[in-house]
């Protein structure tokens, strides 16, 4: 089965492709670790507290779905509630021992809607004060609470997004209020380039918007650093680990950024890929010359063809 990708896409492609297939250590690791703070806030609000409790709902008929080992279930009206196991965030808001967890929502259809909840330590109980709709589908990459407010950072649908495929990232922070969440800040970091494809291959395939990692020298033999960029991975369950599991993978990087993110770090490298491959697609002959034969396929005994 092949790829039908749109023609203004083409050539961004063949030079990501181009690009993740140079050694490792030449690009920046794709995975970016989910940011939380691991640390309780009290001995009430524990993972296993924040996962058997009640929590404000936006789909169940009273508004509240208990949860159970981190899940809720309602068979009937085909409603389903989790606990995401991270990124959990442990603070203080309001004078108050606080946690901020994500409530993942769905009710039978394609939409997955993502929660900021609040819970606090009241006098020995966990208690879910506030609750706010980050929105449906997207992806939260790092989570604390810091001065007295709940900071995120998600990616969510920018401009022309369809709601399968958010591609923007930005920041938002959170003051609680008493049984409110009120957005107190919001800012824009970037947008991954839009990847579409109109066949999946028969082994599957996935596309995830990958944040921004700085330029680091490291100890390895090369640096590391990219900006907000988009991975698609085939045939396995993780687009961020296809690189280090050594699956086929597309990077596509915002080419202009990622020069600039090196050459500010006084290292011409990627300027220099990116000039080589320049050339080598100016360079290409306006018409191919026949293939050369192809040898038909050796059998066990065939010594001459092997």
């Amino acid at each position: 089965m092949t790829n039908r990708i749109p023609g203004w896409l083409a050539l961004t492609l063949v030079a990501a492709l181009l690009l993740s297939i140079l050694p490792a250590a030449v690009l920046a690791a794709p995975a970016t670790p989910v940011a939380q703070q691991s640390d309780a806030a009290s001995d009430v609000l524990t993972p296993d507290a924040l996962a058997n409790m009640t929590y404000i709902s936006e789909l169940t008929p009273s508004g509240e779905a208990t949860l159970v080992d981190g899940k809720y279930e309602d068979v009937d009206n085909r409603i389903l509630v989790t606990l995401a196991t991270a990124p959990i965030a442990y603070g203080t808001l309001d004078g108050q021992d606080a946690a901020a967890v994500l409530i993942v929502e769905n009710g039978g259809g394609s939409g997955i809607f993502v929660n900021l909840a609040v819970v606090v330590d009241q006098e020995g109980t966990p208690v879910n004060v506030a609750s706010t709709l980050l929105g449906d589908r997207v992806d939260v990459t790092s989570l604390a609470i810091e001065d007295d407010q709940v900071n995120l950072e998600l990616i969510r649908q920018g401009p022309g997004d369809p709601m399968c495929c958010p591609t923007e990232l930005a920041r938002v922070s959170y003051t609680l209020d008493g049984d409110q969440l009120v957005a107190a800040d919001e800012t824009v970091l970037g947008q991954g380039p839009q990847v579409v494809v109109y066949e999946a291959p028969e082994g599957g395939m996935q596309i995830t918007i990958v944040p921004p990692a700085p330029y680091e020298a490291g100890t390895a033999a090369m640096p590391t650093g990219a900006p907000l960029h988009t991975m698609v991975s085939f045939l396995g369950p993780d687009p961020t680990a296809a690189q280090s599991d050594g699956g086929p993978f597309l990077a596509v990087y915002p080419v202009d950024e990622y020069v600039q993110l090196w050459q500010d770090a006084g290292d011409a490298t990627i300027a220099d890929l990116v000039s080589g491959l320049q050339s080598t697609l100016d360079e290409q002959p306006a018409t191919l010359a026949a293939p050369l034969p192809i040898v038909p396929p050796a059998t066990g005994v065939d010594t001459a063809a092997q």
